[in-house]
């Protein structure tokens, strides 16, 4: 590597590092945050049909990413829909079975990396049943707050950070990629993150990773949204 990739490689290091700092001790959301971990951990498993309405709901809702299908004509009323299609598909003792074979890992390893995904791609698979849509982000963010130590929380502001600072997966990771029983582009966004999180060295946990992300990107927003606003400026002041 010439001297000026050194160099831009330690600025653009550093960088990263000050923003994973700031992301192990961000505040803000703690105690949202800690409902919706508590309510997972009380009724870890689906055997209870409210606490399964519970927590698809305030997930969902919390993080912007509901079960709810688009609307369509004839689609069931809210409440129905609930009962009827994600508490049916929800009770699920193969489901019970993977996420407590995964509750025994204490952290995320190249050993249980393609356990983990195939157990997001399962999850999907079954919310597509209930939704006929793509929930990868709510499949991610459910099951996080089950297992916060082994899940990072997927959407498209995270992956857009993510993409920007980080290294593509390495070729050792691209025959599970590429495996029937992941979800490619949460499987790639993962193993981002996971050698992301290797290199950075800091005791950072999904949660911590997902702060990052998302300031990282919310700065991103606010400097295009300045620039726009001053080329607007611009244009207003010449007329």
């Amino acid at each position: 590597m010439d001297d000026n990739r050194q160099r831009n490689s330690e600025a653009v290091d550093a960088w990263i590092l000050e923003a994973a700092e700031k992301g192990i001790h961000l505040q803000s959301g703690i105690i949202g945050n800690k409902v919706l971990y508590d309510l997972c951990k009380q009724y870890f498993d689906h055997s209870n049909d409210d606490a399964i309405n519970a927590k698809i709901w305030l997930i969902g809702r919390a993080y912007a990413a509901s079960i709810e299908r688009r609307r369509t004509k004839g689609d069931k009323i809210n409440d129905d829909f609930y009962a009827e299609k994600v508490v049916k598909e929800m009770r699920d003792a193969e489901l019970d079975k993977r996420l407590t074979k995964l509750r025994a890992y204490s952290s995320i390893n190249k050993a249980n990396i393609a356990e983990i995904l195939g157990v997001h791609r399962y999850l999907l698979d079954k919310f597509k049943k209930i939704s006929d849509l793509n929930k990868r982000s709510l499949a991610s963010k459910y099951l996080h707050f089950h297992l916060p130590h082994l899940f990072f929380i997927y959407d498209s502001r995270a992956n857009n950070a993510l993409r920007r600072i980080s290294e593509k997966p390495g070729e050792d990771f691209d025959d599970i990629i590429d495996s029937p029983t992941v979800d490619k582009a949460y499987a790639a966004f993962f193993y981002r993150a996971y050698q992301l999180r290797e290199r950075i060295g800091k005791d950072m946990t999904p949660r911590h990773f997902d702060n990052m992300l998302i300031m990282i990107e919310n700065e991103k927003m606010r400097g295009q949204k300045t620039k726009n606003n001053i080329s607007e400026g611009a244009v207003t002041d010449s007329v």
